[in-house]
Order: structure tokens, then sequence, then C-alpha cells
């Protein structure tokens, strides 16, 4: 969380503005409630700089818009919002909220020359907003429980998360007639208690608190705060905190990036070395199959093929090649064998083949059969559909 700068800005006299520092663990380290803007853009380096608006200067209000895109929906909100109001959309600033239901938007509505007057005070001071938020937001949302701050004549009221109004400490009776809820939670930062100036039938908590504790509640409330008026033309330009942190970004991809380009060989190498270490091993395991008195492996590949030689030029030369032939025919006949190896000693031919399914491989020892050729089958695994199998061949 970043350590923020609050600043509050009186309704009545801008001159004035209440202030604090807020920690990132959301604590309040500094603070004034009546003080000069002059010099309090020291405190907002590095910071988050929020500005809460006087809740009487922003309207709130639901409406229904079309599935459109964010910039347009801007565009379209003051044309379907006209009617409800009494100024010149062209004199308004129209800032877009969360959806409220399907396709309903919770939006704040204030004037042009609001806006203008705020950010030109700031900008005085060289002090760049981060959030312009309404007061009314900084009241806490309560489940069935309407919440208010009374400060000076006016009362700052909070329904639930998308409905709030500001009034006349004199109209709050009022006000609160129209509502259903009938649970209420004040802080009165004023001298003079109100309970017995609401309804009768409500359930009233009321707080009295000086009003340095105002800014303290405000801080705290922020996390109920969920629009944003710096919107359209007055949304908030990149700044240099943003910009370094954009650029610590890039440096650490670039790093990273450098970093897999000095490991990937080094990488691979580790991975062949394991495949080579894995190849030799079967060599090996093969060698010692077939030369079981050898004590070491030497020359394989030529070893293997004297030994195949001298299979070939024995006595049972043509039977096997004969055998061989007809094995070979029926893997050409029966496209889902395939033969994975073979051995030939003693006048027994091993084959270990691999069959997609137990059809293909009914057909392809049917063959067998059928060629003269008399099998045992040693053993056969079954996974899946697929089968594999070791079948001895005796060539008479």
């Amino acid at each position: 969380m970043q350590e923020k700068l609050l600043i509050y800005l009186h309704a009545h006299d801008l001159t004035q503005v209440g202030w604090a520092t807020i920690t990132e663990q959301g604590k309040v380290s500094q603070s004034a409630y009546q003080d000069s803007l002059q010099g309090l853009s020291q405190f907002a380096q590095g910071k988050q700089v929020v500005v809460i608006l006087p809740g009487e200067d922003i309207l709130f209000l639901s409406v229904v818009l079309p599935k459109l895109s964010y910039s347009k929906l801007l565009r379209v909100l003051p044309f379907a919002l006209e009617e409800q109001l009494t100024t010149e959309v062209e004199n308004l600033h129209f800032a877009l909220g969360e959806k409220t239901a399907e396709n309903e938007w919770l939006v704040a509505i204030v004037a042009k020359e609001k806006m203008q007057q705020w950010l030109a005070l700031l900008n005085e001071e060289q002090i760049e907003p981060t959030l312009f938020i309404s007061s009314l937001h900084t009241l806490p949302v309560k489940e069935n429980t309407v919440t208010a701050y009374l400060h000076n004549e006016m009362a700052y009221v909070r329904i639930n998360k998308h409905q709030a109004f500001a009034c006349d400490r004199s109209n709050l009776r009022a006000a609160l007639s129209n509502l259903t809820a009938s649970n209420l939670e004040v802080c009165n930062y004023t001298q003079t208690l109100c309970s017995h100036e609401l309804p009768k039938d409500w359930q009233i908590t009321e707080s009295q608190l000086p009003q340095e504790a105002m800014l303290e509640s405000m801080s705290q409330g922020l996390s109920y705060a969920s629009l944003n008026l710096l919107q359209g033309n007055y949304a908030v330009k990149s700044s240099g905190i943003e910009h370094n942190r954009l650029r610590k970004l890039l440096v650490f991809s670039s790093v990273a990036f450098i970093s897999i380009l000095f490991l990937y060989p080094l990488i691979s190498y580790f991975i062949l070395s394991q495949q080579v270490r894995q190849v030799e091993n079967e060599i090996n395991q093969i060698y010692k199959y077939h030369f079981p008195q050898a004590k070491r492996v030497v020359a394989p590949k030529m070893r293997l093929k004297e030994k195949r030689q001298k299979l070939l030029s024995s006595a049972g030369e043509n039977r096997f090649l004969v055998a061989l032939s007809k094995i070979g025919k029926n893997l050409h006949a029966v496209s889902g064998i395939k033969l994975t190896r073979f051995d030939f000693q003693n006048n027994q031919l091993i084959i270990y083949i691999v069959a997609s399914n137990t059809q293909d491989f009914s057909a392809f020892t049917d063959n067998l059969t059928k060629q003269g050729l008399s099998f045992k089958q040693q053993n056969a695994t079954l996974t899946g559909e697929r089968i594999d199998a070791t079948l001895l061949i005796e060539i008479a």
C-alpha cells in the first residue's frame, strides 16, 4: 500500500484545507484540520495525492447504458441523463463509476467550473492529484445501516455502496423519512447533538467528535471510495512515479532476458548429457544381452554387426531369411503392427511387437499361422487398446 497525502477541501473556504499524511499501514502520521495549501507540495513527493471534495457539490445518479466501450460510454452519458438535470450538460463533467446492476452504472456529476477551480487551486501549489473523491464516498458502508457525517450546517449521508447524498442539517429528518432503513450511525463534528431532530422510529447511534477527528475518519473510509472524478478531459497523466516503475520493470525484464540467453546453453547441455547417458545405458544393456560373458563394452556397433553376419552365415540362414520375409510381408499387410525388436538364437526367432488394437493383433497372428510359422506368445501387456507382445517363432 502506497503512502498517501489526503487533502480535504472545505466547501465554503477553499483557502483553508484539511490535510493528513497516511502511512503504508493506513495510519495518520501528520495532520491539520485547517491550514494553507502553501508548502503541502513537499508532503506530496512520492505519495498518492487523494483530494476529498465537498459532497454538496457532487450529484450521484444511476443510469442504464448500452453495452459500449468505456470511451463511448463517457460520450453518451450526458445525453442519457440530460432530462434529469436542470443545468446544461455542456457545463457539467460526468464521471463513470461501478456497475450497480445489469447495464446500470453509477455516475458522478459536477460542474466543470468547480473542477477547474479545484484543479487550478492545486496546480498553483504544484500539487498533482491522483484521485478526486467525494466526501460522501468516505462514509463507511454498513449492511442495513445508514451512516452520516454532520459538519457545520451540512449532513452527509450514505445509504449503501452506490447511494449517497448531502443536505442541510435542517432537512435531514425529511430526507430520512423516505428511506426504508431504520438504523442510523452518526459521526457528529458539531457542538450540537442531533438525535432529537431525527425520526423517533429510527435506531440512532450518535458519536460527538472534535472536528480534527474528521480527517482520520475520512482516511479510514477511503477503502469505501470507488469513483474517481478525474476522468475524460481531467484524467491523470502518467506520473513520474509510474515512469520509474515502468523503467524498473523494463530493466528487470532485460536482466531476466539476458540471464536466460546465458543460462539456455548450460541448461541444454545438462539435458542433452542426461539423454546421452540414457542412450549409453540402453546400448550397454543390449550389448550384455548378446555378449553375456563380456566384461567391457567394446565397439558395440561393430561387434553386433559381426554377430549378425555370423547368424546369417549359419546353417539356419535360409530358414531365418524365409521366416523374416514372411514376417515382413505380414507387417506390411497389417498396418497397425509395429516391430520394435527381434532376436535370433538357437533356431528361435523372438519378435517384439506393438499392436494398435486387438483386431490388428489377431490379424497378425492369424497370418503367421496361415504362412506356416509356428509361434508361442511369451507375454502380452494391454494398455488401453494398445498391446505390447513378445512372440517366439520356431525356425524348423
